[in-house]
């Protein structure tokens, strides 16, 4: 009985390391076919750099970290943990926390409708742009479909609605703990700006937690009373509906990438991207994209920040995307 028990014991911790080494072995050959595919096309491209993060929500681990740079000889790719620190300009990965902030105010419905006219307009000295604005703008388009869209016209139009104040909008981005009113006022940004992302920085650390906080339908609200200035601002409470809402949008954001990019996975993702197009002639455009897989109670969630040729990060993008998530598959 007891050699029976030894034998059954020492089966169990040989099945243990095996999976183990296949599992850091599979974590390995995910980490080379990312290289090797960074690596040829950030050579033959005009790509300048990119890097990507990805991230176990299981046990937190992370589990791709490469930063890549263009160089006159071979790329130069590293692997850097600590990028996860990096603090970036979310940019409109930021609109799906506004849509949230929005809809828990209750004084806008998913449903309800703006026109963002040919893709640019005018908010009082403000000038926004949708990506769109090339090719002559969404028309008239509801709130969910500022998340898919990634309009930044219909965010700030529909927070306008919902918010008549500055303070009562930064404390509902206070209270889920996205930022703080205190830094928000240190970049000296507006609802109008900080609402698209811009105008404030974050970590790409804290834009994982966020955006998981969505993917499993978890109240990302901070419960502590807030005060500035003396003033008792008003909370905003996100409720288990209005986040299902959200990612049910961050979900159509992500079957566009499924078809965007041929990926060949049965399973949903969820995700946002943005192009940040606010450059000069020579300089190229920044690809902002969160993703997370599968998209119903996900285990992965990878960030990917590429700046070179709109064309050549797409292709690049895709390529990211679809070896990450056919590996996971």
């Amino acid at each position: 009985m007891k050699n029976q028990n030894y034998f059954l014991l020492i089966t169990t911790m040989v099945l243990v390391i095996l999976s183990v080494c296949n599992k850091l072995s599979a974590e390995s050959k995910l980490n080379q076919v990312l290289t090797d595919s960074i690596s040829k096309q950030l050579k033959y491209k005009q790509i300048d750099s990119i890097f990507i993060t990805g991230v176990s929500l299981k046990t937190g681990k992370i589990l791709i970290s490469v930063k890549a740079e263009k160089t006159i000889n071979e790329p130069n790719i590293q692997n850097t943990p600590e990028i996860i620190k990096r603090r970036i300009e979310p940019k409109e990965l930021f609109i799906p926390f506004s849509i949230l902030n929005i809809l828990g105010t209750g004084n806008v419905k998913e449903d309800d409708l703006k026109d963002t006219y040919n893709g640019i307009r005018r908010f009082g000295k403000v000038v926004i742009k949708d990506n769109s604005y090339i090719r002559g703008g969404y028309g008239v388009i509801s709130l969910k479909m500022c998340i898919p869209l990634s309009s930044n016209i219909g965010t700030v139009a529909f927070c306008k609605d919902a918010f008549k104040k500055r303070n009562s909008f930064y404390s509902g981005i206070s209270d889920m703990n996205l930022s703080t009113i205190s830094e928000l006022n240190h970049y000296q940004s507006t609802n109008i700006k900080t609402a698209i992302g811009c105008g404030f920085k974050t970590s790409v650390e804290s834009l994982i937690k966020d955006f998981s906080a969505i993917a499993y339908n978890e109240n990302i609200t901070d419960t502590k009373v807030i005060q500035e200035n003396s003033i008792e601002l008003r909370k905003i409470n996100c409720s288990p509906e209005t986040l299902l809402q959200v990612r049910e949008m961050l979900v159509e954001k992500g079957n566009q990438f499924k078809m965007q990019f041929n990926i060949p996975i049965t399973k949903s993702i969820g995700g946002m991207s943005c192009t940040d197009f606010s450059f000069t002639q020579n300089v190229a455009p920044i690809k902002y994209i969160c993703y997370f897989y599968p998209a119903e109670k996900p285990e992965y969630i990878y960030f990917i920040n590429c700046y070179g040729k709109q064309d050549d990060t797409l292709q690049l993008v895709g390529d990211i995307i679809n070896i990450t998530l056919v590996n996971n598959e």
